[in-house]
């Protein structure tokens, strides 16, 4: 019984998991411990209905991955409301991953667009640092000319992040 509930949970995706310490084959704690340790599950809430409540036990749930736990018999008013808080939490979790995978994906970007003018700016400086005497006052002319067009692209480029929001 408790592996074909295992099995479910490969083929089904669950929001939140309550589960019973207290089971013929397995206790609860085994069962977590293999929850945690699928990828597919591993980040399921799971709530314990725990009779012990002796430290050792509630330690014992939270060690094994536990999310939380109420202890039995159980006042519905207050399983439920723990459900949605942590039915809550779990959406705020996975909405601020998908937010910070954006902000990630955003910054690669800024980054690569940044790359280029700060590469022109870094071997129009280096040249004119160290090479100057070598070029005419037309050429040096052209790469300051090129200086202040990269350095007017970056300045736009940043300007433009200053307004940006996700």
């Amino acid at each position: 019984m408790m592996s074909s509930a295992l099995e479910k949970m490969q083929s089904t995706s669950f929001d939140l998991i309550l589960l019973d310490v207290m089971m013929p084959e397995m206790d609860g704690f085994d069962v977590c411990t293999r929850i945690r340790s699928n990828p597919h599950t591993r980040n399921i809430p799971v709530i314990f209905l725990i009779a012990k409540t002796d430290t050792e036990s509630v330690v014992k749930g939270f060690e094994v991955g536990g999310t939380d736990y109420v202890t039995k018999p159980f006042h519905s008013a207050e399983l439920l409301a723990r459900v949605k808080t942590h039915l809550e939490l779990s959406r705020a979790k996975a909405e601020l991953y998908t937010l910070n995978a954006t902000k990630d994906k955003f910054f690669s970007i800024i980054a690569h667009d940044l790359r280029n003018p700060f590469t022109t700016l870094l071997g129009l400086t280096d040249i004119l640092d160290t090479q100057f005497e070598e070029y005419d006052q037309e050429q040096v002319k052209k790469m300051i000319s090129s200086l202040k067009a990269s350095v007017k692209k970056t300045f736009t480029l940043v300007s433009g992040l200053r307004v940006f929001k996700l």
